[in-house]
């Protein structure tokens, strides 16, 4: 879902999300007494919902959250949703399919009314991320962070040491070369003396006779 989003953060979008408080209608009337629960609603027009839905269906996602990709898209942080809501992800979900089957049957002047619409999605209050969720996230993302960084140098002092050691090894092997040309080089003087000594005690003897 990651790369989803970092794909999607990257694309430049003609639609922005609006805030609102004026609720639609069957809200009103089918949660009269509850409708103190809700925080506001947010106006997601349907070319975005239709992108979202372009963008989860064409890629191969674990999951497909509408609430990732709704909280990319709040600019400078109005809010942020939770990402466990079921029933947002769910609505989401629904109108995003409807509104691509929507999109699929007009064209032209139509598709062009289609795009000056919105959905207009109430927010609960307890479907929010409090301030102390996110800087518990923040702090959890820094400490990840430093952990990394600290594993990272000790990546490197690992890294300097096997370093030094297979520098030693070199050196240490480039000495015992060394020091077996010597051995060969002296093998090999000692060799040519003896042989000498045998050609001298051979002519002596050639001599005598």
């Amino acid at each position: 879902m990651s790369e989803i989003l970092v794909a999607y953060k990257e694309q430049k979008r003609e639609w922005t999300l609006k805030l609102g408080t004026e609720f639609p209608l069957q809200y009103v009337n089918r949660q009269a007494s509850q409708q103190y629960e809700f925080l506001f609603c947010v106006e997601i027009p349907w070319p975005l919902l239709r992108v979202w839905c372009d963008l989860l269906e064409y890629t191969p996602v674990i999951n497909p959250n509408y609430i990732d990709l709704l909280n990319s898209s709040v600019v400078d942080g109005w809010f942020t949703l939770r990402r466990d809501c079921q029933r947002i992800n769910e609505l989401l979900r629904r109108k995003a399919s409807m509104v691509k089957q929507a999109y699929k049957k007009t064209a032209g002047r139509k598709r062009q009314e289609l795009d000056e619409k919105v959905y207009k999605l109430s927010v609960r209050r307890m479907e929010t991320e409090s301030i102390e969720a996110l800087k518990a996230e923040v702090e959890k993302c820094q400490n990840e962070l430093e952990e990394w960084k600290r594993k990272y140098v000790d990546l490197e002092n690992e890294k300097k040491k096997l370093y030094d050691n297979m520098k030693n090894e070199i050196n240490k092997l480039g000495e015992e070369i060394t020091d077996l040309k010597q051995v060969n080089k002296d093998l090999a003087e000692y060799v040519e003396t003896l042989e000498r000594k045998e050609s001298l005690k051979c002519q002596g003897e050639n001599s005598i006779s």
